[in-house]
């Protein structure tokens, strides 16, 4: 195997499939990177079983050929290699040169028929829409992901399809996020999928802000989403996902329309006193005019005050100052409207102006003399 090409290109391949390598494996091709050269291309691959990702760049191909090269050591070299452009050698026994400038670096390389195969994903179904949307959807959802792998199907975002409209959701159980966005179907069908939250950061981390399209293949047990350089391959989540629409609370509401920048301070004030290990409740008291902020610890207490517009009757309710910022911070509009049904039940933050998300708190019990 012999190619060369443009420095940069090669550090922004080994960055992106990197991320799919694992730190430390009881195989160690795992921890590889592998590099296979063809026709003016050189592809890179990182799998770790569950997510595979790929990237692709234009090199001057000598030989073609294909090598395992340890992950971290390759990432490591061509970052410090001093000149524009990367010549790599692989000989005999795996035996690989990688130049540039004046610098020379041997490795010595993993056979490439030892790196496990990443699935082939025949697709059945295939989905379009712009990075920037796709990574927009991300980041209001992928917040509410489960950790607890007692319930391993909520570690993952449920993906509903219904014509030429995308919901995704996420739920742990304590909190709920939802977001729609029009996505190109070419079938029309309605279907829905479960994609691990592990791969959904990792397509995040792919996705820029631009109106460029990433394909969405869907087949039976895997999902592929194609970038211009990068295909990144998860395995699905089987299992039924929680009947999620049951949970948004449904009846006469109480609502607040309030600053979504005021508010997002506020709850960041109160969070300073906030204690992580007893986690004590932020308490919002919703008055006609004025939302009231208390909340007190060992550390001390807070008091704070804000303009609201209230549709109802007062209602005071206490929620976990983490939950709560997750999901301010994941608002893109300058007003929201919270909805609230009791002190006992959930909260839902949505927008007036578009309904494109909604966000749900559990709230927390508390003593009202406290």
């Amino acid at each position: 195997m012999k190619f060369s090409c443009e420095k940069n290109l090669l550090i922004e391949a080994v960055t992106a499939v990197a991320r799919a390598v694992p730190q430390k494996s009881a195989v160690q091709v795992l921890e590889g990177i592998l590099l296979r050269c063809a026709k003016g291309k050189l592809s890179l691959t990182g799998y770790d079983l569950d997510i595979g990702i790929e990237s692709s760049l234009e090199a001057s191909v000598q030989e073609q050929g294909a090598v395992v090269l340890n992950a971290r050591m390759l990432s490591e070299i061509v970052r410090k290699l001093p000149g524009s452009s990367v010549s790599v050698t692989c000989g005999e026994k795996n035996t690989v040169i990688i130049r540039s400038g004046a610098s020379e670096f041997t490795l010595l390389g993993i056979p490439a028929e030892d790196y496990p195969q990443m699935p082939e994903v025949l697709a059945e179904r295939t989905l379009e829409m712009s990075e920037a949307a796709l990574k927009s959807t991300l980041r209001q959802t992928l917040f509410a992901v489960s950790d607890n792998e007692n319930r391993p199907i909520l570690t993952g975002s449920l993906f509903k399809v219904d014509k030429d409209v995308l919901t995704v959701v996420s739920v742990d159980g304590f909190r709920l996020a939802m977001r729609t966005e029009t996505v190109k179907n070419p079938s029309m069908e309605q279907f829905s999928f479960v994609v691990p939250g592990k791969a959904l950061a990792e397509v995040a981390r792919l996705c820029g802000e631009s109106d460029r399209a990433v394909y969405i293949s869907l087949a039976k047990k895997y999902i592929l989403f194609g970038f211009e350089s990068v295909t990144l391959v998860s395995r699905l989540l089987e299992g039924e996902f929680i009947d999620y629409d049951s949970v948004i609370p449904k009846g006469e509401k109480v609502t607040a329309l309030v600053d979504t920048a005021l508010l997002t301070a506020a709850v960041e004030r109160a969070s300073l006193v906030v204690s992580e290990k007893i986690k004590n409740p932020v308490v919002f008291n919703f008055d006609f005019d004025s939302l009231k902020i208390t909340t007190k610890s060992g550390v001390g207490s807070v008091y704070d005050e804000l303009s609201v517009t209230l549709s109802g009757e007062p209602l005071e309710i206490g929620l976990n100052n983490s939950f709560m910022l997750d999901a301010l911070r994941a608002c893109d509009s300058e007003t929201i409207e919270i909805s609230m049904i009791t002190s006992l039940s959930p909260i839902v933050i949505t927008a007036p102006e578009q309904s494109k998300f909604l966000f749900l708190v559990v709230p927390m019990r508390y003593k009202t003399n406290e």
